[in-house]
Parts: C-alpha cells; structure tokens; sequence
C-alpha cells in the first residue's frame, strides 16, 4: 500500500483538516485481487483493473455539517476517484446526516453518528465495487469507530475506520486490534486519526512534550509487533517526515493519521 497523497485542503468554501489517499499496490493484502471499479458513468458497464488502482481516502474534516463543505468534499472525492473514503469527525447530525445521503449517488454510506455533537465516523464505498458488506459494527455513544465485515471475490476483509480518543487510552486502541482480527477475516485495514504518533521523533515537531499518550502508543505498537501489522507510509517513505496535521494557531506539526494493515 503506497501513500501518494499528504495535502490539505484550504478554500474560502471548504476548509478540511486533513487529505491523505492510499492506492493498494500489487505487493498489499489486497493486491492479488481483481477490482470492478466505476468509469464515471452512471449504470455504465464496470472495468476490470488490478487492485494497485483501488483508491482508498481518508478526510479529517473537523465537522462535516456545512452543506458547502460537504458539496466540496464530496466533489474531492470524485476528483480522485476514491473508491472508499473514511471520514473522521464528522460532527453530523441526524438531519445533516440525511442530506448527506441525499447528496452522494455513486456510493453507499456508512456512518457512526455521536448523540452529541462530537467525533463521528463515516464509510463512503463506491456502488461498483464488489464489497459484499457482511456486517457493521458501531458505537453511537462516542462514534469513535465504525467496523465493517465485508466480503471481495469470496475474500473476507475487515475494514475500521477509527477517531481515537485524546486521551492516554490503551485499552481503546487494544479493542480496537481486537476487533480487526475478529471473524477469521484474511485482510485487516484500519484507517483514521489514532490521536497519537507511532514515532515522536519523526512523527512530531515544534511539540514541547512529543510523549504525549505514552501507554496508548506502547500499546498500539506492541500489538502491531504481535500481530504482525504494518505501517505502509513509514515502510515505504523510510525516515521522511511527513505530516497529516499542522496547527492553526502555532508551529506544530504532526502524524497523527494513519492506515495499519496485515500485509506489507
């Protein structure tokens, strides 16, 4: 899985935190795989292509119940031919929440909407993928993470889209693994904001204290050891610093973005 875009988006109309877009390559957990991905046509007849085009995106849009933004994301999102985004902190609420779904054509959506206007989670996948969804898994209090089960080609994959709590929470994050190696699925794929760095010397600059959420880290590192994940950006970037957050107010700059998965 190669990263090739690490960009934010700032317009008068649209102002998204976050944009950062994985392609699956031919050597990731999917690669093997044949994709019917869309032609831009609607009820036009799907095109057979290798996986190493299959677009995942993933948009930090600090709020998501601006219909401008929405429009301008969502406009993105075609741009780029995405084939599945998440969304993190999306804020929705239930109305907003159903003119979202009134505004997309070309995908289904998945959301874990909070009771409170706060975080939230949303899968948009592409209507001419072969993604079977087998179940979905949520929790509407907080809306930290939406799980969903799905099936390719008789192949099963879990995908999780996560916003990690700021806080030093390891538990979290162990659940979090857990729930990603459920159900004997072969191919495992988290992707979101983990509200922490996987490496404070690389990930982190102009911080005063880089060890923030110490346990939370050990902890998600220690599990991607055990259980054999992979961080794609740093496996195929080496030492680069990039960064999927900066500051509004100060020079802070971050990784706190990321996609984990059980295939190099």
């Amino acid at each position: 899985m190669n990263e090739h875009r690490n960009l934010t988006l700032n317009t008068p109309d649209c102002s998204i935190s976050n944009h950062w877009c994985y392609t699956l390559s031919e050597q990731t957990c999917l690669g093997q795989l044949i994709s019917i991905v869309h032609n831009n046509q609607n009820n036009a007849t799907p095109v057979l292509k290798p996986l190493s085009q299959w677009a995942i995106s993933a948009h930090n849009v600090n709020g998501f119940n601006d219909e401008t933004k929405r429009k301008n994301l969502l406009t993105y999102i075609e741009v780029i031919e995405a084939d599945i985004a998440i969304i993190i902190d999306t804020r929705l609420s239930e109305k907003n929440e159903i003119r979202l779904k009134n505004q997309i054509t070309n995908y289904t959506l998945h959301s874990a909407r909070p009771d409170t206007p706060a975080r939230g989670v949303s899968v948009l996948i592409r209507k001419s993928l072969p993604f079977i969804v087998l179940n979905i898994e949520k929790d509407d209090e907080t809306a930290n993470y939406l799980f969903i089960e799905g099936e390719i080609y008789n192949r099963r994959i879990n995908l999780l889209g996560v916003y990690g709590p700021n806080r030093d929470n390891p538990v979290f994050y162990r659940n979090m693994f857990d729930k990603l190696a459920a159900n004997g699925a072969e191919f495992h794929l988290m992707l979101g904001d983990l509200n922490v760095t996987l490496n404070p010397e690389l990930d982190n600059q102009n911080y005063q204290d880089e060890n923030q959420n110490p346990e939370a880290r050990a902890k998600i590192l220690e599990l991607m050891e055990h259980r054999n994940y992979h961080d794609p950006m740093r496996e195929t970037s080496g030492n680069k610093k990039l960064w999927t957050w900066s500051s509004n107010q100060g020079p802070q700059k971050a990784r706190l973005d990321n996609a984990i998965c059980n295939h190099a």
